[in-house]
């Protein structure tokens, strides 16, 4: 139930955040690659993100990145499973929220 309430919670989130979101050319330009993921995860678009926000089914942030040009993510120590990841813009603005497949 406490879980059932908790991605209630973060869906909403998600979707207001998401209604004030920039522009959709931007939302297409960026993507994270591969997916399902094992060790790492890389951006098509480095430009026009600042962060990179990882969460669980249950809305709880597992990993925070600060995006370097050229960088690879780790996220081979998350557990198996599926996520969710949030792209912050350089204007701090949601750009996107993409599903994220973590597998060995």
């Amino acid at each position: 139930m406490k879980k059932n309430i908790l991605l209630f919670l973060f869906v909403t989130l998600s979707l207001i955040t998401y209604a004030q979101a920039e522009k959709k050319s931007d939302l297409t330009s960026v993507s994270v690659h591969p997916n399902p993921a094992a060790e790492y995860i890389a951006l098509n678009n480095e430009e026009a993100v600042k962060n990179i926000y990882i969460y669980n089914l249950a809305g709880r942030r597992m990993k925070t990145f600060d995006v370097v040009k050229g960088e690879r993510y780790e996220v081979g120590d998350l557990p198996n499973g599926i996520y969710f990841i949030q792209l912050i813009g350089r204007n701090n603005k949601l750009l996107t929220i993409q599903r994220l497949t973590k597998k060995a």
